[in-house]
């Protein structure tokens, strides 16, 4: 029998699994926009030190924020059923 995967395995029909508001580039710019005049006068090495630290920085407390939220936890259990299967 045949089966299309795209079908099955599609986001809008797996249950607990929601799509994204496709805002994520969006917010990571507007944090990335307050160390513009920052970093204008800088050397490119140090430039994409500051940027660098920043960006991580913004990831750890995003992953906090989810930790809180109970997200993290439900994108890790699909992570682990999917690497199951």
């Amino acid at each position: 029998m045949y089966c299309d995967s795209s079908a099955v395995y599609s986001p809008t029909h797996t249950e607990g699994i929601g799509l994204s508001d496709g805002e994520g580039m969006e917010r990571i710019w507007s944090y990335l926009r307050r160390f513009a005049r920052m970093t204008k006068e800088m050397r490119p090495a140090h430039r994409i030190d500051i940027l660098t630290h920043s960006l991580l920085y913004y990831g750890l407390v995003s992953k906090k924020k989810l930790r809180k939220s109970g997200l993290f936890v439900a994108a890790v259990l699909l992570l682990l059923l999917l690497l199951v299967l």
